[in-house]
């Protein structure tokens, strides 16, 4: 393996950690590449995505629109 000894230091860290020593478990995570969601973390995950794109889509629609007003006015 071409990055061996961070893998195994992560793996290391990893077990220190979340305090458990099966390793299967843990490279079955790893292998996955999914990490287990908390009980909130969509809600959270959805309110940060409309907190973000909603300001952004707001500033390039009154872009349009200050435009379609400009064109409208000459």
């Amino acid at each position: 393996m071409l990055f061996e000894k961070k893998y195994d230091r992560a793996i290391d860290l990893m077990k220190e950690k979340n305090g458990t020593e099966d390793l299967e478990e843990i490279q079955k995570i790893t292998e996955s590449g999914e990490s287990p969601f908390e009980k909130n973390d969509r809600l959270a995950m959805m309110l940060s995505a409309f907190l973000v794109f909603l300001p952004a889509a707001a500033v390039i629609l009154g872009i349009f629109a200050g435009i379609v007003w400009i064109i409208d006015k000459i």
